[in-house]
């Protein structure tokens, strides 16, 4: 076991493995930020922790899985694994040509032959798609929340009853683990793969700083690494120096994606991605189904006093709902739904919010998706403006355009205005 570096968490103390972090970090540091190497930095804080979670408009976006168009594939000689890994087409052309000639180079002897992941690039981790791991997530959420209905001996008879209990519930479960895609995609539960952006090169436990420094940080190609990443557009994450993204702004990059149709970085993000909230509202309703089904019971016994003063036990039976008729067997609405997800989605962000505010904004933004035949208002500019990094405050300015349905969605629709436009016109995006 390293002095001074982790190696295995399970076999040491809490204090320890903060010790041996904080030299990992000086390690690190003193390798790349001290050394002036600006294409080494962390993903954990501030706006880079949602690169290749939000697109330019602050919005949830991801690589759709069924849009085979939107992929290239990893050369076989730079994939490990016997199953092709892909990444976006961009992505992919780039980490081939710049793997190839990293290769090469330690062919002719440029570079050492014998680092253990530096010599011969591999990709051991790429493109995963985020709705297999959502429809995995949420069959987990179903279970915590059972769990929690069993420990406080909820019972739910019906999709009403399940939905009050939810509004106990939900304002503590939805901040650590969103309910909605939305609030997956920026979440922990989610990660930078689904952009089709990131690649791994190396297949070493995460919390292995003794790895990190030994195969990376001392490597003897180390630098020539970090130079053909600079050159060829791609970042490496300082605490996984084995994983690189790629920065779709920086100059390596622009004849890359100009090269597959796309006119800059956001028009990629514009027609290359998948919107992460576009249908959502039309989604709630199977999703939260799905939930009901997972925390009910079929049959169930509860405790009743009867008029006389005796107790016995009565039998009952849940109601069942069909997939394709849930709605009106549940005698709700669309309209219902889109009020629950606004509700959802300010919980999820933490938004700071009075309840006669919270009130006002479900108001309006029902009527103006009411007035426009659309969710649009909801599932985009409302969302644009909850996802905003640097304002989440509801300002006079949006309430202005809220207020104004016609004139916004027709400026909208011109493209005279952008929705950042509506508030914070000077924020970055990040990208």
């Amino acid at each position: 076991m390293s002095e001074y570096l982790i190696e295995d968490t399970t076999k040491e103390s809490t204090i320890t493995r903060f010790n041996k972090r904080v030299i990992y970090e000086t390690a690190a540091r003193s390798r790349t930020v001290h050394r002036g190497i600006s294409n080494v930095t962390t993903f954990n804080y501030f706006e880079l922790a949602y690169y290749g979670k939000l697109d330019q408009r602050y919005v949830p976006f991801y690589l759709d899985g069924s849009n085979n168009t939107a992929f290239g594939v990893i050369a076989k000689p730079y994939s490990d694994g016997n199953q092709p890994m892909k990444v976006a087409n961009f992505v992919a052309d780039i980490f081939n040509e710049m793997a190839r000639v990293f290769n090469q180079s330690a062919g002719v002897g440029k570079i050492s032959k014998n680092e253990k992941y530096l010599s011969q690039l591999k990709v051991y981790r790429a493109y995963e798609d985020p709705i297999i791991g959502y429809n995995n997530y949420i069959n987990l959420i179903g279970q915590k929340l059972r769990s929690i209905f069993i420990k406080k001996s909820i019972k739910v008879e019906n999709f009403d009853h399940f939905m009050k209990e939810m509004q106990v519930v939900m304002p503590e479960i939805a901040k650590r683990f969103p309910l909605t895609l939305s609030g997956y995609i920026k979440s922990k539960h989610s990660t930078i793969f689904s952009s089709g952006l990131a690649l791994e090169l190396a297949d070493i436990d995460y919390e292995n700083d003794h790895e990190k420094i030994v195969n990376f940080y001392n490597s003897k190609n180390w630098d020539f690494f970090v130079q053909a990443c600079n050159n060829y557009g791609f970042r490496i994450d300082r605490n996984i120096p084995w994983r690189i993204v790629c920065d779709i702004e920086a100059d390596g990059v622009v004849d890359f994606i100009a090269s597959r149709g796309y006119i800059a970085a956001g028009d990629f993000l514009s027609r290359g991605t998948a919107s992460g909230v576009a249908g959502s509202i039309k989604e709630l309703p199977r999703i939260l189904l799905r939930i009901y089904n997972i925390v009910r019971f079929n049959r169930f016994s509860e405790t009743v006093r009867c008029d006389d003063g005796t107790i016995k036990q009565v039998a009952k039976t849940s109601q069942t709902y069909s997939q394709s008729n849930f709605i009106s067997e549940a005698n709700l609405s669309v309209t219902y739904f889109a009020r629950e997800y606004i509700k959802l989605r300010l919980i999820e962000e933490n938004i700071d919010i009075t309840q006669k505010r919270k009130e006002m904004l479900i108001r309006d933004l029902i009527k103006l998706s009411l007035d426009n035949r659309s969710f649009f208002p909801i599932e985009r500019l409302f969302e644009e403006k909850i996802n905003n990094l640097v304002d989440k405050k509801f300002t006079f300015n949006y309430y202005k355009y809220v207020k104004e349905p016609a004139r916004v969605m027709r400026e909208f629709d011109r493209g005279e205005i952008s929705s950042y436009s509506m508030g914070n016109s000077n924020s970055s995006t990040g990208y």
